[in-house]
């Protein structure tokens, strides 16, 4: 029997490679219950938020790839390691990853002084331009998990740019127009109902009135852009992500947007493990409206689905709204006050126990 371990981190209590060991301890306790022997492949899976660059890094150590930690300042100005990882993808030709969260993300932020209001995507701007390029290189930025809501302004002004609160901007020549390519972990756009500031402000500790300044203020850049002729798309799916962070690297810095979790699992090589796997388990802390955005564990299951292959889902909560019917079956943890990993374990014992019955009988 083998069992592919898949999930995303639990965000705020365990990273995806912890959850993917508390996950394979489950398995093997109901394994050993019944007298079968489980061999696990333990695949934690990112879609561009926090540990992405970990993921990546881990699982093309044997390509060649170079992880390393460069000195940066995050949007607090505090010193931070941003974990950056490098490879070759053609002769001649590098790849560098990095992760927006390192320097501008939400965990960096003590729960009482978050506002994304108050800080902004410079440090992101920063730790780009630090980064050694070529004419061959490419530069891959992971987006989620973002404190900020700026539209990318930050990063923009710190990279060179000159943007002026009454609609003046003057573009500066970037060597790295047009390799950037952008990992959202979610596909809203920028304005409006579901874009930055509206859906993801309040999960970043915006108020009501907050939430429409930050609308307002999205609205103005994408006002000034079309007036000073910079070509920019609000509605393109992934706009959105990270407070308009998407909508940003795309406009000014000609960043292509793809599905995060669609590009991750292609670099760790997913589809290969799951040919030979007999059922896949994913999760992350809350299954909730927001995983049918891309979310790394709907990019496991419909991949699992396509070949053939169970697909159980193990989380920390289950809100309403959540796409249950993408799975074989959800099972939530107990909500016991409990060690995390603890919680997670019985729940993937019991999730798995389950499945194996379901397939008996």
């Amino acid at each position: 029997m083998r069992v592919l371990i898949a999930p995303d981190k639990f965000k705020g209590t365990l990273s995806a490679r912890e959850a993917a060991e508390a996950i394979a301890r489950g398995v093997r306790r109901a394994a050993d219950a019944r007298g079968i022997r489980a061999e696990t492949d333990l695949c934690p899976v990112a879609d561009g938020g926090e540990g992405t660059a970990e993921i990546v890094g881990s699982a093309l150590i044997d390509q060649g790839a170079v992880v390393s930690e460069v000195a940066a300042t995050d949007l607090l100005g505090v010193p931070a390691a941003a974990r950056i990882v490098r490879w070759q993808h053609a002769p001649g030709a590098r790849t560098t990853l990095i992760e927006s969260a390192q320097v501008i993300g939400l965990a960096r932020v003590p729960p009482n002084r978050r506002d994304p209001a108050a800080y902004n995507t410079g440090a992101l701007g920063q730790l780009i331009s630090s980064i050694e390029t070529d004419d061959l290189s490419r530069l891959i930025i992971a987006l989620g998990g973002s404190a900020t809501v700026d539209g990318g302004v930050g990063m923009a002004r710190a990279l060179g740019w000159q943007i002026d609160d009454g609609g003046a901007i003057a573009p500066p020549d970037s060597p790295l127009r047009g390799r950037v390519v952008a990992l959202c972990d979610v596909d809203n756009p920028l304005l409006g109902a579901h874009g930055a500031a509206r859906v993801y402000g309040p999960q970043k500790g915006a108020t009501p009135a907050r939430v429409e300044q930050l609308e307002r203020e999205l609205a103005h850049l994408v006002s000034i852009c079309r007036k000073c002729g910079v070509a920019c798309d609000p509605d393109a799916p992934g706009a959105g992500a990270a407070g308009g962070l998407g909508f940003g690297l795309a406009t000014f810095l000609g960043a292509q947007l793809i599905p995060g979790a669609r590009s991750i699992l292609d670099l760790i090589g997913f589809d290969r493990r799951l040919r030979r796997a007999d059922v896949v388990i994913t999760g992350e802390g809350r299954l909730d409206e927001q995983t049918g955005r891309r979310k790394a564990p709907m990019e496991v299951a419909g991949r699992a689905r396509d070949g053939g292959v169970a697909a159980l889902a193990v989380v920390g909560s289950l809100d309403a709204g959540a796409p249950i019917d993408a799975f074989d079956a959800v099972t939530t943890c107990a909500d016991d006050g409990s060690d995390a990993a603890v919680r997670l374990a019985d729940a993937s014992e019991r999730a798995f126990a389950s499945w194996l019955n379901r397939r008996e009988g």
